[in-house]
């Protein structure tokens, strides 16, 4: 069954990285308009990408491994 974009937003988190004392959120977009693919780092809480919990976890575990010691999921 696919997400649609209204269960994304009910069930949406966000990817937060602290290590540099005032907080970044992970976004795809962000990563796209400045060449990186992958994704970047913005402070607008408001152009992270959401996901749903257990796809933002899973982001951390794999693709994000390396920062994953400095960010956190939360709620969006």
């Amino acid at each position: 069954m696919e997400q649609t974009e209204a269960q994304a937003i009910n069930d949406g988190h966000i990817i937060e990285r602290l290590e540099s004392g005032l907080p970044v959120y992970f976004s795809v977009k962000i990563g796209r308009d400045f060449g990186q693919p992958a994704g970047g780092w913005t402070d607008d809480r408001t152009v992270a990408t959401v996901y749903k919990e257990s796809d933002a976890l899973n982001l951390l575990s794999n693709g994000l491994a390396s920062l994953a010691p400095f960010c956190k999921v939360v709620a969006k």
